[in-house]
């Protein structure tokens, strides 16, 4: 069993370090007429639809929100 560890450990560091890739991630976007919303997947750059703020996503609805209402592109 001792044989393994190495392995077992070198697995939970990977694992550990992949799962912020699969948390949800929340993005403030601007379809280019002045509508602004958060989504909660990452558009496809053929949408024509721009990211707005952090364009690795938020990882909470919230976060999301209030860069939203901070955007000054999506005032007015």
């Amino acid at each position: 069993m001792k044989q393994y560890t190495p392995y077992a450990v070198v697995s939970l560091l990977l694992a550990a370090t992949a799962m912020p890739a699969f948390a949800a991630q929340h993005y403030v976007v601007d379809d280019g007429e002045k509508f602004c919303a958060v989504l909660d997947a990452l558009p496809s750059p053929a949408s024509g639809i721009k990211i707005l703020g952090d364009h690795q996503g938020y990882t909470t609805k919230g976060a999301a929100e209030q860069a939203l209402k901070a955007n000054p592109a999506c005032k007015g």
